[in-house]
């Protein structure tokens, strides 16, 4: 008897590792982005948008993303088989 003989289980835990690492990489990237924004100085890009605060921006909105597509995956399960 194996843990992982049925095909079913071998894709629910496939699919709870990739929410899983989705997740977390989506948080990672928030919370170093939350850093840049409170990071004093960077080079200049405009008069006074900085490096770090464009970096941030946008490293917030890809976490978000991520983020949301976990949620977004949680939700849809519940229409899957």
């Amino acid at each position: 008897m194996s843990l992982f003989s049925n095909p079913r289980d071998v894709r629910v835990i496939t699919r709870l590792a990739n929410r899983a690492t989705l997740a977390f990489i989506g948080f990672t990237l928030g919370i170093v982005s939350i850093w840049l924004l409170a990071a004093q100085g960077g080079p200049k890009i405009t008069g006074e948008l900085t490096l770090f605060d464009l970096l941030g921006y946008l490293g917030l909105f890809g976490g978000a993303i991520l983020v949301m597509c976990v949620v977004v995956d949680v939700l849809r399960d519940g229409d899957r088989p």
